[in-house]
């Protein structure tokens, strides 16, 4: 909640902010009943908003030029990522998994124009980890890096990590150094 007027400071700076209804007054906004009256833009009105207000839909209180990275998602959604640690606050997460300082983890989130990977490689450095970047190629590959490095955790969508342990066992490989996980940005069926 204290970080509510910043937040709504950062909105008034964009173009989008200005397009917006006249009697949204960001300074009123103080405590979570507030925040759930403004209007929410949805992912898919998105794709609309980007071209013809710029790459980001008039939403980015940064210059374009000014941020880390930039990433083109499934939609396809332009997204950002800013120039501190952890950017997406995504550390808690891997702590709640289990993940802490001095583990060796493997990230097998795709490192090709979406954010996932950038944001689990940056959150797991934040809490120490040492991170090898296997992304979703070269299985074989990942699967000896796997016997390599013996990695305590992993991090990707629950489909390919799948593909990576049958690979494992195709090739007779002990991946058994890996404890925990943690999946994301896949459908996660009964069958993985």
């Amino acid at each position: 909640m204290a970080a509510l007027p910043k937040q709504g400071a950062l909105a008034k700076g964009t173009s989008r902010y200005a397009a917006a209804p006249a009697d949204i007054d960001l300074a009123s906004v103080t405590n979570r009943e507030d925040w759930t009256q403004l209007p929410v833009i949805r992912k898919v009105a998105l794709i609309d908003l980007q071209t013809p207000e710029g790459p980001f839909g008039g939403l980015n209180a940064t210059a374009v030029n000014g941020m880390a990275r930039l990433f083109m998602s499934p939609g396809p959604i332009a997204e950002s990522q800013g120039r501190r640690d952890d950017f997406s606050r995504f550390a808690w997460s891997l702590f709640a998994a289990g993940f802490r300082a001095g583990d060796v983890v493997e990230s097998c989130f795709s490192y090709h124009l979406t954010p996932a990977s950038m944001m689990f490689d940056s959150a797991a450095q934040a809490l120490g980890c040492a991170v090898f970047p296997e992304g979703i190629s070269q299985t074989e590959q990942q699967v000896a890096a796997t016997v390599h490095f013996k990695p305590v955790g992993d991090g990707g969508t629950p489909d390919f990590l799948q593909i990576i342990l049958e690979k494992g066992d195709e090739l007779d490989a002990d991946l058994s150094s890996v404890e925990k996980t943690l999946v994301g940005g896949g459908a996660l069926l009964p069958s993985l």
